[in-house]
């Protein structure tokens, strides 16, 4: 018989999802906590350590103006991050 798969995320994950990862036949799964029948992400050990290594790092720390990469509006509904003037 073979262990249940423990999916795991992390303790800041927010009401609005995070990702999961587990750690299945050697291997590393990661799949959308909002969408747990999607599909699933699979790493190799040493590519999921090269990519902690970078989030380790600080490689992938969202851009300045991420409230628009993030789709955030102001309360005037304009992309946050957006001058009202520009628009």
């Amino acid at each position: 018989m073979t262990d249940p798969v423990v999916w795991r995320k992390s303790v800041a994950s927010g009401p609005n999802g995070c990702v999961e990862v587990a750690f299945i036949d050697g291997r590393v799964a990661v799949r959308d906590s909002k969408n747990r029948q999607g599909p699933i992400l699979d790493f190799t050990p040493m590519e999921w350590r090269t990519f902690l290594h970078g989030v380790r790092n600080g490689e992938f720390e969202l851009p300045a103006d991420s409230a628009v990469v993030l789709g955030e509006q102001r309360a005037d509904g304009a992309p946050a991050g957006v001058p009202a003037d520009s628009l």
